[in-house]
């Protein structure tokens, strides 16, 4: 444990040379931090600041401490005979140091830590003028680490003057000056201020710059004062945990969104909760007449009641060996295990989808996108996609089985079922004119 002491004041009305109390007023701290409780305290009046002859003791005393701060009254008897006297404490078994030098006066006792309230760069903690012996934690504080002024009340900050910034902090600010209710205290170009109505009309207004803009069609913004097309409009750089717009609920309950119009009395809602575990978390669509449509948990899982998809195939993602464009029929790379490429020569038992996207076909369900391979190629593995095809040798008709073609990346219509076993890429749905190239839509079906 240890123990620091910060003198605040001694202060006490005295005659020299007779028997005279006088109050004591420190700041403790213990291991760092503003000491509370009750400890035994021994004050020793010497001659010297070191060494010296013992005047007289006091104590041990019990001593009550209250957010760092005690107040004793002391009294040596006939001490005070012009000499120097100073003051040693000690808390327990610990003695503190240095020892404060004690100056009498026809007035008052003095300590000489009281003079660093003029400098305010000395004092290594704070320093109150109280209230009375009785109300140590009523008074005016200076507090050196921040360089402020405190009106304490039980012990509590009321009102506060920070000296680096100029700023005044209070719970209430009032001037008696009779102005009406609703209207605001502004300043002229001299620094005057008065009482001031609230302007009227469709007048634009704003606070600190761009922060809050209004126009006089009634649309506002924060953050800019030129993207002003919605009735809000709000701007920033968010980022990860830093967001442009938060929704705060007061229990822990839903943060709820809502969305209505003139047409009838339904709803939407957009609701988060943040549960008590991760899984918990729940991010909630839902409407007034069907209840919870959607929802999503935090560790990803999506519940609904029925998906439409609006693309046409399901397609997992791959990292590619070659270069490829939707439409090309790919095969498994047998150089690069987990890798894919264009697919090479007819019927190759190794064909494993068509790279998805061609002729504007969207996909409908992606997988695999998985860290690191997010922007691996999306291949189509079963339903609708275009593919590009070779008919030079045999045209393609609506429900023929495609394979592989001799030409990289291409598919062809199959005329031999047997050779083609574990090489069928899928229907086609389409036809191409024989002795041509280009593009049949095929639903993919790997055989």
């Amino acid at each position: 444990m240890r123990l620091m002491l910060s003198s605040i004041g001694l202060c006490a009305l005295m005659a020299l040379s007779c028997a005279q109390s006088f109050t004591y007023q420190g700041f403790l701290k213990e291991s760092g931090n503003p000491a509370n409780g009750t400890y035994p305290m021994t004050f020793r009046l010497y001659s010297a600041p070191s060494g010296g002859s013992l005047i007289g003791t006091v104590g041990p005393v019990s001593v009550s401490v209250s957010n760092g701060l005690f107040t004793q009254v002391l009294n040596f008897g006939s001490v005070w005979d012009g000499s120097d006297r100073y003051l040693e404490i000690q808390v327990g078994s610990t003695v503190l140091s240095p020892r404060v030098k004690i100056n009498p006066t026809p007035y008052a006792n003095t300590a000489t830590q009281i003079n660093l309230f003029q400098s305010g760069i000395s004092n290594a903690d704070r320093m109150v003028i109280t209230h009375s012996p009785s109300y140590p934690d009523w008074g005016l504080m200076y507090r050196d680490s921040d360089d402020s002024f405190h009106f304490l009340r039980g012990g509590f900050s009321q009102v506060s003057i920070d000296l680096v910034s100029g700023r005044l902090t209070a719970q209430a600010f009032q001037l008696p000056t009779g102005a009406a209710a609703g209207r605001v205290l502004t300043s002229d170009a001299s620094g005057n201020a008065s009482w001031q109505p609230l302007p009227t009309g469709a007048s634009v207004w704003a606070v600190n710059g761009a922060n809050i803009y209004n126009t006089n069609t009634g649309n506002v913004g924060i953050g800019t004062a030129t993207l002003m097309t919605a009735r809000l409009n709000v701007a920033t750089d968010s980022t990860v945990d830093n967001a442009t717009l938060r929704l705060h609920e007061n229990a822990a309950d839903f943060a709820r969104l809502e969305f209505t119009n003139t047409n009838t009395a339904r709803k939407w809602h957009i609701a988060g909760l943040i549960g008590s575990t991760q899984t918990g978390d729940r991010l909630n669509f839902w409407n007034s007449a069907a209840g919870d449509i959607m929802s999503i948990r935090g560790d990803g899982t999506v519940s609904v009641r029925v998906l439409e998809i609006t693309g046409a195939d399901l397609a997992e993602k791959f990292p590619i060996t070659d270069t490829v464009e939707p439409g090309m029929v790919v095969e498994i790379d047998p150089d690069n295990p987990g890798h894919l490429r264009k697919a090479q020569g007819a019927y190759n038992k190794r064909v494993v989808g068509v790279v998805a996207g061609a002729n504007g076909l969207s996909k409908g369900i992606i997988l695999g996108n998985l860290e690191g391979g997010e922007n691996h190629t999306p291949i189509a593995m079963s339903g609708r996609v275009w593919v590009y095809a070779d008919a030079t040798k045999r045209a393609i008709e609506p429900g023929d089985f495609l394979t592989t073609a001799d030409k990289p990346g291409y598919a062809m219509a199959v005329d031999n079922l047997a050779q083609a076993q574990g090489a069928i890429i899928g229907k086609a749905m389409t036809r191409l004119e024989k002795g041509t190239t280009g593009m049949v839509l095929i639903l993919v079906n790997l055989q």
